[in-house]
């Protein structure tokens, strides 16, 4: 791992990717480092990117926005385009830009392995600590999570990454960010409400005289 950050054209071992995809607690750094490390993670043996859920879950990929008709439960996949990846002694194949091979949004998905690998929840009962293990969120609950996800905190995928700093610095510098963004955010409010107030309070054009 090491030797990617250094130069990215030093590959991992893909059995040391898969384990890294396949077993939540394994090598958490992975998914928190930078954007280059966590799809290099995402990249199979035939140098397809493959989300999580489409990797573990769904190999074949066939439910996405393309293929959905007017009988399908729902509209919105989580899963905009078809898959298209690279078979044995195939050429390489572009994904759609922001997209990897299993049709997904690279940001999504790149958010969903971030939590995936560290996000915790501990039983109030038995005191046990524990993560996602073997669970995957689906597609479209993949991108109802995100959404609300960057609805509510302001972020962005990208400044989820810590890069060369340490957990601490990364984290400081997160929350500065969200600061500044929320409070953006009341401001505009305020100023909404205001003027929605001031418009309430002014004396209709059709009032009566006495």
């Amino acid at each position: 791992m090491r030797d990617f950050l250094r130069d990215g054209n030093k590959k991992m071992d893909p059995k040391f990717r898969r384990l890294i995809r396949e077993v939540a607690e394994f090598c958490p750094r992975a998914a928190m480092t930078n954007r280059e490390l966590a799809l290099h993670c995402l990249e199979t043996n035939r140098r397809n990117f493959i989300c999580l859920y489409h990797g573990e879950r769904d190999k074949n990929g066939k439910t996405n926005d393309e293929s959905v008709t007017e009988q399908s439960p729902y509209q919105v996949t989580g899963t905009p385009y078809a898959r298209a990846v690279k078979g044995v002694r195939e050429d390489d194949v572009e994904p759609q830009p922001g997209h990897l091979h299993c049709g997904c949004p690279e940001d999504v998905v790149l958010l969903d392995f971030y939590l995936w690998k560290h996000t915790k929840i501990t039983s109030p009962v038995n005191g046990v600590t524990e993560g996602w293990k073997d669970q995957h969120l689906d597609p479209r609950a993949r991108l109802l999570m995100a959404t609300a996800w960057q609805d509510w905190t302001g972020l962005t995928v990208d400044q989820i990454y810590k890069g060369d700093q340490s957990d601490t610095e990364a984290e400081v510098e997160r929350l500065q960010y969200q600061v500044e963004v929320i409070q953006t955010a009341l401001v505009d409010a305020e100023e909404k409400l205001t003027q929605r107030n001031e418009k309430r309070a002014a004396p209709s054009r059709h009032a009566s005289t006495v």
